[in-house]
């Protein structure tokens, strides 16, 4: 129940329930980072205290060992081919791996997989360039959602991202939806309420507003 309203309470964003993972993002990037003091001393997560008459030695292994392991994984590079019987299908994924940088961002995905533990990346195909796209996505602005009666069947994939403009702040999500044999890409804007630092709330119904309403997004399609 909302105290102001007498009405039903707005969610919260990001959703409680993904809050746990976002945190382990986070918590995770510190450590890699070399971070200890944030994760250890300082978040309240954890009741270690450092004791200031001893000396310490702080060696970063997770961060050397991730970025050894990434470069054996990826490093020496990796060749993408369709049958060998299908040259034009095999010249398809050369041009593609080409035009997309694949051997960098499967670099960038898995050190960050190394740490985060998920690794999102995104295909899509650009109209106006008649290209096939395949970028790196944030896997703290991913969020999936599966079939209410089948668990194991996704049924979409959003990529939700908080946009600030003059006074007020904004969600945008790019929703990756499953119909049938195509997918579709939809975009929308909601305007939030509060602040990221006291919570911020999200209205599906009257908060949400036309694309052209920040810059950000004004030339997006629906």
């Amino acid at each position: 129940m909302d105290a102001v309203t007498g009405g039903p309470a707005l969610p919260s964003w990001p959703p409680a329930d993904e809050l746990p993972r976002l945190r382990r993002y986070l918590r995770n990037e510190r450590l890699f980072d070399g971070e200890h003091r944030l994760v250890y001393v300082e978040s309240g997560e954890f009741r270690f205290q450092y004791d200031d008459t001893r000396e310490y030695v702080a060696v970063n292994l997770l961060g050397r060992m991730t970025k050894l392991l990434t470069w054996r994984a990826f490093g020496e590079g990796f060749e993408v081919a369709g049958p060998t019987e299908d040259t034009a299908g095999t010249e398809f994924c050369a041009w593609l791996k080409q035009t997309n940088r694949l051997e960098e961002l499967a670099l960038q995905a898995c050190r960050g997989a190394s740490s985060r533990g998920d690794a999102v990346l995104k295909v899509r195909y650009d109209e106006p360039a008649r290209a096939v796209r395949v970028e790196l996505v944030n896997p703290a602005l991913y969020y999936a959602e599966f079939d209410a009666l089948d668990q194991t069947r996704r049924i979409a994939a959003t990529i939700a991202q908080v946009l600030f403009h003059p006074k007020s702040y904004y969600l945008w999500e790019e929703r990756h939806e499953y119909r049938g044999s195509e997918s579709w890409i939809v975009n929308r804007l909601y305007k939030l309420a509060g602040t990221p630092e006291y919570g911020l709330t999200l209205d599906r119904v009257k908060g949400q507003v036309a694309l052209t309403t920040i810059p950000a997004t004004a030339a997006l399609p629906e």
